[in-house]
């Protein structure tokens, strides 16, 4: 039989719905993990940086352990293994992105054991595999489930961080109260290498500026530095959200970036001239005050045992692979229960109604589901047990 091809629209409707099928699966992890928001204001004053990935990164190393010695650094994933490379443990690093392709940014590293990790519940399941010996957070941003099921969770703050991982840092820091706030490796552009070729991440990472140069994606734009560079549409837009951020920042953002885009709204600056600026003994007051809090039990976000009897059901009932087909996403289980979620996720915010009719189709659905499904069946009396 001849497979039926997906159209652009059912191919966006099948990246949000691997956010979702993600988040069913992921939705277990809440009864051991914490929201972020237990850190928000715990660090007023503290120096703080978000670590990316351009390819300025590779000439900043010894900028980086300075850095270190005063203040936090939150890492985005791509930037988790060139940090330890060079022996620099992060304070934080953060991973949003559904894609499988995240989980290899954590394969063969020993993390450290007092980074905390920050991650969006939609991220690919199998990270946690890498995650086990640290301490995670959740960070509430956009997740419609978490919207969903919010009055059966611990109360959170649901932050404006569209766009980039760099930019859901950025957000966290400022919640944290950290004051001055650094931006580094966020070049948003593609740089030139010692060897004369263009470049699209630091070293360790796969360069795909030559795939988008051939398919004619390239546009040339003049950088902080008054150079001619090369960025795509991705980057631009990336770099207009983060300045509609920056624009209701409660501190001064400041760019550590050489050769990168000018941020609209951030002080350019060097690293020495924002070590500077920063309060001497702040960092290691912080650091002690994270090791503590890493040594209790968490407080988990997920208490209600009605809603972890759905979501241990969800993740038996999930199937891999994705569906690739429009057949394939009518068979699928998991489809059946997200449609309505998919369908009314929007209208959340300002009908209250709409989710506790959804929520009960979603029960409904499940309970069919278990009464022909003996694996569910088993789990959940093992879980009653």
């Amino acid at each position: 039989m001849k497979r039926q091809i997906i159209s652009k629209k059912q191919g966006r409707r099948l990246w949000e719905y691997n956010e979702y099928i993600n988040s069913w699966q992921n939705l277990h992890q809440l009864m051991r993990d914490s929201w972020i928001d237990d850190l928000y204001g715990k660090f007023p004053d503290v120096p703080g940086v978000v670590v990316s990935s351009g390819p300025s990164l590779d000439n900043q190393v010894a900028e980086l352990h300075k850095l270190k010695d005063k203040a936090l650094l939150f890492v985005c994933d791509r930037s988790v293994k060139f940090c330890l490379k060079h022996g620099i443990d992060p304070d934080f690093c953060i991973t949003l992105d559904p894609q499988e392709f995240s989980v290899k940014y954590y394969q063969g590293l020993n993390l450290p054991k007092y980074m905390a990790i920050v991650y969006g519940l939609q991220v690919e399941p199998d990270i946690f595999t890498h995650w086990r010996h640290n301490r995670r957070f959740v960070l509430r941003a956009h997740n419609y489930l978490l919207k969903l099921f919010s009055n059966m969770l611990k109360k959170s703050k649901e932050l404006n961080c569209w766009g980039t991982i760099s930019s859901a840092a950025m957000a966290v820091l400022w919640e944290f109260g950290c004051s001055p706030v650094g931006l580094i490796g966020q070049d948003l552009c593609y740089q030139m290498s010692d060897a004369g070729e263009v470049i699209s991440h630091c070293k360790g990472f796969w360069n795909e500026a030559r795939k988008r140069r051939d398919r004619g994606e390239f546009i040339p734009v003049m950088n902080s530095d008054g150079k001619k560079v090369w960025t795509i549409a991705p980057f631009l837009a990336y770099k207009k959200h983060m300045e509609t951020q920056i624009e209701q920042a409660p501190v001064t953002t400041f760019n550590l970036t050489p050769g990168g885009l000018k941020i609209k709204g951030t002080a350019n600056v060097t690293c020495k001239d924002f070590l500077d600026i920063c309060q001497p003994g702040k960092v290691q007051e912080a650091r002690q005050y994270i090791k503590n809090v890493l040594a209790k039990k968490p407080k988990p976000v997920l208490t209600d045992m009605g809603l972890l009897r759905i979501a241990i059901t969800i993740k038996t009932l999930c199937q891999k692979p994705l569906p690739t087909s429009k057949l394939e996403m009518e068979k699928d289980l998991i489809y059946q229960i997200y449609q309505p979620v998919y369908d009314v996720m929007l209208a959340l915010d300002e009908d209250k109604t709409i989710m506790t009719k959804t929520l009960g189709a979603i029960k409904e659905k499940i309970k069919n589901m278990v009464m022909h499904n003996a694996e569910v069946r088993e789990k959940l009396e093992k879980l009653s047990n």
